[in-house]
């Protein structure tokens, strides 16, 4: 069964099995109904922290980046009303964001970063960069980079953007911190018109993918009281300095 919310028809969430003891968040372990495994973050979760994991997936993938697969959900009412889960509330029914299990994959270790190619860590970088995303952490004593690693295939995958369009970022600090800063070594000539106009290429559909989310999201933030529309406008100005300023945008290599 699926669920259609503004012409989009959203997998349908059969089962809710536990809540994750990792991360901040600590995302809800679900099955569809093709008894897939995802991890499911709801619509008790912040509007924006959604809207940030939404709209940073597509343009991930748009870019070409190795994200996990993913897609909006339905969470049945029932499934919060009767479940035996102490804290379900804290999934809520209703519209959330899942990601699709990655077999196979664990949590980037600080030994595997070599393995990643050395124009993936500068696209990452870049990415995150873009999207103002200072939450992939990792050094030698440990950390938390929201990266996968598939063993088998030496895969990088990508997960989580609820940070996203932090309010707070710092561009000297971002680059200090993020488990690929070296890549901004990457950054030549070359790379930066290539990649600009990549960039460039991903806006032209911007409008499009901030008028794709659901209506339900839209009420006011009832922990921060701001409007997602206010959080909306914030994010398209963030991702349009690379076109309304490329010089500034670039100029933090110099």
């Amino acid at each position: 069964m699926t669920s259609e919310v503004m012409g989009e028809y959203l997998i349908e969430i059969k089962q809710v099995i536990r809540r994750s003891d990792q991360g901040v968040t600590r995302p809800f372990v679900c099955l569809d109904e093709h008894d897939r495994q995802l991890w499911v973050k709801g619509s008790a979760s912040l509007a924006r922290d959604l809207a940030a994991e939404w709209l940073c997936a597509q343009l991930a993938e748009e870019f070409g980046l190795p994200m996990a697969d993913f897609d909006l959900v339905s969470v049945p009412e029932e499934l919060i009303e009767y479940s035996v889960i102490t804290d379900i509330a804290s999934l809520g029914s209703g519209t959330g964001f899942g990601s699709i299990h990655v077999t196979g994959a664990s949590e980037l270790d600080f030994g595997d970063i070599e393995r990643v190619s050395a124009e993936l860590r500068a696209d990452v970088l870049l990415f995150d960069y873009w999207v103002q995303n200072d939450d992939r952490f990792l050094g030698e004593k440990g950390g938390n980079p929201n990266l996968l690693w598939q063993v088998t295939e030496e895969q990088l995958v990508m997960i989580d953007h609820n940070c996203a369009f932090d309010v707070e970022f710092e561009n000297g600090k971002f680059f200090d911190n993020h488990v690929f800063g070296c890549g901004k070594l990457y950054w030549n000539v070359e790379y930066r018109e290539k990649r600009e106009q990549k960039l460039l290429g991903i806006l032209r559909n911007l409008s499009d993918k901030l008028a794709n989310f659901p209506e339900e999201w839209f009420g006011d933030d009832e922990i921060r009281k701001i409007p997602l529309k206010s959080e909306l406008d914030r994010f398209e100005g963030v991702l349009r300095r690379v076109e309304v300023d490329p010089k500034g945008f670039w100029e933090v290599t110099a």
